[in-house]
């Protein structure tokens, strides 16, 4: 029988602006054995924690929608590497909704994981694990020249009129494409896809954009980010690789 792996010497940010939040997420990090947790209650205070020497961060959990600092903001600035940053760091982002627009801007921006509200103890301990056994190494990161061409503000300040005139928004997901198979690929459940499997055909949005394309090698981290936004309601479910 496996052993888990041991996280108790890791050292966790928090970072969200509801203290009750904070909270919770607290005390289920502390009942997965981690024993280090810093909080921060905007992005600006996460990066000004994550700048500072004396602070040892293996992972952060930020939450999207925060005042001073968008957690969005927050990604893009450790992505670019700002005042010695590790550009690498794992950060998995913690989420109630599953904004299309707000979810691809952070795969872009290159998250770890997503983190569906409410957490359970469970489910946080298999992403912090996940993220742990992943291969972390420059050879997923994008020049900062591309993280800083990225422009977040006209998708914070859609999501944030949109929901204040109708609420928090919720997209409606597509019915899965079950029908014409092609010999030599299958439709497989993304939670049964092996790591090193390959896309035979395009995984498109629900507003009909290409999501990831045909061809793509699914890596330990992609396989994850796609469990998670089928868990935030974006029907991915099934997709089509190569046999």
């Amino acid at each position: 029988m496996m052993t888990e792996p041991d996280l108790s010497g890791l050292s966790v940010l928090l970072v969200d602006d509801e203290n009750f939040s904070r909270g919770i997420v607290t005390r289920l990090l502390r009942g997965v054995g981690l024993k280090e947790i810093h909080e921060a209650e905007d992005g600006s205070k996460a990066l000004h924690l994550l700048r500072n020497p004396r602070y040892k961060t293996d992972f952060v959990i930020a939450d999207f929608n925060m005042p001073v600092m968008h957690g969005l903001d927050m990604l893009k600035a450790v992505r670019m590497g700002e005042e010695n940053i590790p550009r690498d760091l794992p950060i998995a982002m913690l989420t109630g909704h599953s904004d299309q627009g707000l979810v691809n801007m952070a795969i872009t921006l290159g998250v770890n994981a997503f983190l569906v509200k409410p957490v359970s103890a469970r489910k946080l301990n298999a992403r912090l694990i996940k993220m742990m056994e992943q291969s972390i190494s420059d050879s997923w990161l994008k020049p900062k020249e591309f993280y800083a061409s990225v422009n977040v503000r006209p998708v914070i300040e859609d999501l944030a009129i949109r929901t204040e005139l109708r609420g928090t928004t919720k997209i409606a997901a597509p019915a899965a494409e079950k029908s014409g198979e092609i010999i030599g690929e299958v439709f497989c459940p993304v939670t049964e896809i092996g790591e090193g499997s390959v896309l035979s055909r395009d995984i498109v949005t629900p507003d009909g954009k290409i999501f990831m394309h045909g061809g793509t090698k699914l890596t330990a981290l992609l396989l994850m980010i796609l469990i998670d936004l089928d868990q935030l309601g974006q029907s991915i479910g099934n997709v089509w690789i190569d046999r």
